[in-house]
């Protein structure tokens, strides 16, 4: 039988009505309801849990807690709520300040379900509350507990072993991912290994999180903004980080950058929670990121489309090059007693090389050209105090020689990622107003990380997004205080 749209419509309305009614004609009773018209009707026998729920939702004081680093590195405020020494309940709390900027959204209130189920782990059975002495093999999962006195003695007792059979140097303190950083437990362990005369390793050593091609780029590891300036991104690549999942609290910036007209690229192997929300997800194979950006980069160059006023003022890509060196064209080339970090440039206003202002030996450190047009591309001569001329090129131009190895297709076999797309990624990337890199923590796991790194930075050079609001290099870091161990 054949029925036609409105009819399937008009026989559903009339068979929900006549439900409706029905219901509409039931007496409902509740369980323990008397039959009585008087004050008890619909009355329950017990009602004491009631009580019981209020009592739930009750406390004795509440404290200002966080969960970092055990979690990620925000470091959200949360309100604890006490009753009789425990923590029964976390919440957020809305307590952060709010932007000059009215139109940048704001980071109320901050946390997210990881941290909040950080009290049920405070109390979690498997917590290890008391010193533990293995007495089976190492893995065997055998041990029994002692005394804060045993252990301690026994710790004592090794470590004097070591002084006096070895030396103090031997005494190694790591930190692992077990980082404390409320102050005075982590100052007093470096403290106590410092009157040990014992060894403590950079934090980031065990961890392998330090962005290393930031440091060897820009000149320091940590250089991030704060989270909220992605707002202000029109053009946001998410580089092995996966903020939806890693960095719940800030990862509804990069939403709202949306809703304001940026685009966000998830650039990972796997179609994970950030690639979910993202504008274009490219599905690179591991660890080949940094044929990515060099094969975007080699687009950029070959089509002129990087910042030509930025590359010359904010890079050392106008610095002269020995060719029969291959190094930098110093000060110490050219004059006897000259200093070692003054280096040159090609002048195209007066024909001849120039000092590049803001290098380390230079008088002052500001970097703005004001007098000279440091030229990008091109061979030269300088004489040298023997009379001996060398020819001299830019940074610029051996760049443009590595890049050429790393065309579309070439990073196409390495990356996975088909030509067309490398292409319009560099083309969308070069006409945004302000570009950023978002490099997540995992990419400092590798061995290559730096090239990985560099290769971003290298991009965003070229295109000159760094140093805009929303633009540039963000690593996920966060700020150290000077002197603070």
């Amino acid at each position: 039988m054949e029925v036609t749209r409105r009819e399937l419509i008009k026989g559903l309305g009339l068979s929900v009505l006549g439900l409706t009614l029905n219901l509409n004609s039931l007496t409902i009773k509740r369980v323990g309801a008397t039959t009585s018209t008087g004050s008890d009707q619909g009355q329950y026998p017990y009602r004491g849990w009631e009580d019981l729920y209020r009592k739930e939702w009750t406390w004795d004081s509440i404290a200002k807690v966080t969960h970092w680093p055990v979690n990620c590195r925000a470091g959200c405020e949360f309100d604890a709520y006490v009753k009789d020494g425990i923590v029964v309940r976390e919440e957020q709390t809305g307590e952060y300040p709010l932007p000059s900027d009215p139109t940048i959204p704001d980071f109320n209130p901050r946390g997210c379900q990881k941290g909040a189920c950080y009290s049920e782990r405070m109390y979690d059975a498997t917590r290890i509350k008391y010193p533990l002495k293995r007495v089976g093999k190492r893995g065997e999962g055998k041990w029994k507990r002692i005394s804060w006195d045993e252990a301690i003695t026994e710790i004592a007792e090794n470590i004097i072993n070591v002084i006096e059979n070895h030396s103090p140097e031997q005494i190694f303190l790591p930190e692992g991912t077990n980082l404390d950083y409320e102050q005075s437990p982590h100052v007093n362990k470096y403290r106590f290994a410092d009157l040990l005369g014992g060894t403590v390793v950079d934090d980031w050593g065990p961890l392998n999180d330090l962005n290393q091609g930031a440091g060897v780029a820009i000149g320091q590891c940590h250089v991030d903004g704060t989270s909220n300036e992605w707002f202000l991104s029109d053009y946001i690549i998410l580089a092995r980080f996966n903020p939806m999942l890693t960095q719940i609290p800030d990862a509804h910036f990069l939403t709202e950058a949306r809703y304001r007209g940026a685009t966000v690229v998830s650039i990972a192997p796997d179609y994970n929670p950030s690639s979910i929300h993202a504008d274009l997800w490219v599905n690179l194979k591991p660890a080949t990121d940094a044929a990515l950006f060099l094969g975007m980069a080699n687009v950029i160059v070959n089509e002129k489309l990087y910042d030509t006023a930025s590359v010359k003022e904010q890079t050392d890509m106008p610095i002269l090059i020995r060719l029969d060196t291959g190094k930098f064209l110093r000060e110490s080339d050219l004059k006897p007693g000259g200093k070692l970090h003054i280096y040159y440039c090609w002048d195209l206003k007066s024909n001849g090389i120039k000092e590049m202002p803001g290098t380390m030996d230079s008088p002052s450190d500001k970097i703005v050209l004001t007098d000279i047009d440091p030229a990008l591309e091109g061979i030269y001569e300088v004489t040298l105090p023997d009379g001996k001329r060398v020819k001299v090129t830019t940074v610029f131009e051996k760049l443009k020689e590595h890049l050429a190895k790393y065309t579309p297709e070439k990073a196409e076999n390495i990356t996975g990622v088909k030509r067309s797309l490398i292409i319009k990624m560099a083309r969308d990337f070069v006409k945004a107003k302000a570009a950023c890199i978002n490099s997540g923590w995992g990419s400092n796991k590798w061995y290559h990380s730096d090239l990985m790194n560099r290769a971003a930075i290298l991009i965003l050079s070229l295109a000159g997004h760094m140093g805009k609001p929303g633009g540039g290099f963000y690593c996920n870091t966060w700020y150290f205080l000077e002197g603070w161990v």
